[in-house]
């Protein structure tokens, strides 16, 4: 999970680099941009609740041992 959110960011830079140093900020592009933000910030919420789900499943196991 972590090399996608890697890859996301890195596609978030390309294109916030994009809007900022080639003037392409219009409608569309800052729209693409929020939405790969969003989509960033879902993933790093799955990956979150992932990890604590399988953290809470070890507690539980340890305790039961």
């Amino acid at each position: 999970m972590g090399q996608t959110l890697d890859k996301q960011a890195t596609r978030i830079e390309a294109m916030s680099n994009e809007v900022g140093n080639n003037g392409s900020d219009n409608p569309s592009q800052i729209t693409k941009l929020t939405a790969e933000s969003m989509r960033m910030s879902f993933m790093a919420n799955s990956s979150s609740s992932s990890i604590d789900s399988v953290g809470k499943a070890l507690e539980t196991m340890a305790r039961k041992n």
